[in-house]
């Protein structure tokens, strides 16, 4: 009987090296290399191989009992992404959900190198909405299902947004939190920071002051010796260029589209929370 165990390949599909599946199953490199080469492991290996792999025994000898569910071949695909790669293949396949959603036939590699800068797909339904830009100057894709309680209810109306909003619209405060997002993890103090923005002590503290108050900043305390000094660091940086990408969003809103469906027949706010007092 031909010998259907293809190591190699699952192993390859995994992105592990010999010795990382060596480790984890417990026996030397040159085991795995001997396996690879037409030998079989011993029967009580097989589990470890097996879970090692993220696969079925059957797998490994090129039998399924039963077809895969979508979920879990999309799982193996994800397990064969190298993990520098993950963002740039879940854009893609967020960008192929948009299509399919809205009929699509066909999946067109054009689509995605050839877009221009004005070119868009959204889709909004009472269920919830996506929208993404298939251009690679600002490429995204937001999928934001409605909660069971509405849109309303996860983002009610809150004097804490206009705060936000006066914060940020303070003399020099965007200007300081880009100072920030192009110093990640580095601590800071207000002497940096006015020198950065060309500001005096006294303004940079301001603005500091402001910053931590909408917690995109967070302070601490460096003793040296008697002497105690406090530092800043940012600490929004995922939520910040997600908060300027949906800006830049509302200033220009999206006009053309290679994808768009809109079958939503209800309000996107209902529960009228801003009448609460």
């Amino acid at each position: 009987m031909e010998n259907a165990f293809d190591l190699k390949s699952l192993r390859k599909a995994k992105d592990m090296k010999q010795e990382e599946l060596a480790a984890a199953v417990g026996v030397s490199p040159q085991a795995v290399s001997k396996w690879e080469q037409g030998g079989l492991p011993d029967a009580a290996l097989l589990p470890a191989i097996a879970d090692a792999l993220g696969v079925s025994i059957d797998a490994l000898f090129g039998r399924q009992k039963e077809e895969l569910s979508f979920y879990d071949r999309f799982l193996q695909h994800m397990y064969g992404v190298h993990w520098r790669d993950v963002i740039g293949e879940l854009y893609r396949i967020g960008q192929l959900c948009g299509a399919s959603v809205c009929r699509v036939e066909k999946y067109n590699e054009f689509l995605f190198s050839h877009a221009d800068e004005s070119t868009y797909t959204e889709g909004a339904l009472d269920e919830g909405f996506f929208q993404g830009r298939l251009h690679e100057k600002q490429p995204y894709f937001l999928l934001i299902p409605e909660p069971k309680e509405g849109y309303e209810s996860a983002v009610p109306y809150d004097e804490a947004f206009v705060h936000l909003y006066e914060v940020l619209a303070s003399p020099n405060a965007l200007k300081a939190m880009y100072y920030i997002m192009s110093e990640q993890n580095a601590y800071f103090d207000a002497e940096a920071m006015a020198a950065a923005l060309s500001v005096s002590t006294e303004e940079a503290s301001k603005i500091i002051d402001g910053l931590v108050s909408i917690n995109v900043v967070s302070q601490a305390s460096f003793a040296t010796g008697t002497q105690s000094k406090t530092i800043y660091q940012g600490k929004a940086y995922i939520e910040f260029i997600a908060f300027l990408y949906f800006s830049s969003m509302l200033m220009n809103r999206p006009t053309h589209f290679i994808y768009q469906i809109n079958d939503r027949s209800k309000p996107w706010f209902d529960r009228k929370t801003y009448k609460t007092p």
